[in-house]
């Protein structure tokens, strides 16, 4: 069987024979593929030029990177507080009656979990008193529900709901405030009269 493989690979033409026969054991020189060497020579290319670029012609750093994108990032982000024509007339669109039952049905599917059926908190805080920790007004409640409040474990709905959602949730928050159910979480934060 190894005079067979020998006989093989001796008459392989493509390979070179680097030693000859000894012992029933042939040495050839079989060259690299083709498209591993493009793969190498494209690597070392790029190894020298992204070393250059960065080392030696001072290109910005990982830090300088990030720094430039969060600029971006900044000055694409809209300011709840006044910002975006959606949350322009936000005082009188949570006056009305159809945002606030749209608002109750989001409330039901999103926020009941932590904040009970009825407002009176259970993870989160009690919305239904005069008590707020983040401000009572409109701006502040939509600031809350866009951004969250991660160090208390409520998440960003900014990117889940519409802007038209975030103005009924907020309509259907605030229509909560005075209701008082019964075994409501104890106040927390400022409170607001009105």
């Amino acid at each position: 069987m190894s005079d067979k493989n020998d006989k093989n690979n001796l008459d392989n033409k493509d390979a070179k024979i680097l030693n000859e026969h000894y012992d029933g054991i042939v040495e050839h020189d079989h060259p690299l593929p083709n498209w591993w060497v493009a793969i190498f020579v494209i690597t070392v290319i790029y190894g020298v030029l992204y070393y250059g670029y960065y080392e030696i012609f001072d290109g910005p750093s990982t830090d300088q990177e990030l720094a430039g994108e969060l600029a971006v990032i900044k000055t694409l982000d809209v300011d709840s507080s006044g910002g975006g024509d959606a949350f322009a007339n936000l005082d009188e669109l949570i006056k009305d009656t159809k945002n606030i039952e749209v608002g109750k049905k989001i409330y039901a599917e999103k926020c009941f979990m932590c904040h009970g059926d009825k407002g009176q908190g259970l993870i989160g805080p009690n919305m239904t008193d005069n008590f707020w920790i983040h401000g009572d007004k409109p701006k502040d409640i939509l600031h809350v529900i866009q951004k969250g409040v991660p160090e208390k474990g409520m998440v960003p709905w900014e990117a889940v709901l519409s802007p038209e959602e975030q103005i009924a949730t907020v309509a259907f928050i605030k229509s909560l405030k005075g209701t008082n159910p019964a075994g409501a979480k104890a106040s927390e934060g400022t409170e607001y009269k009105d």
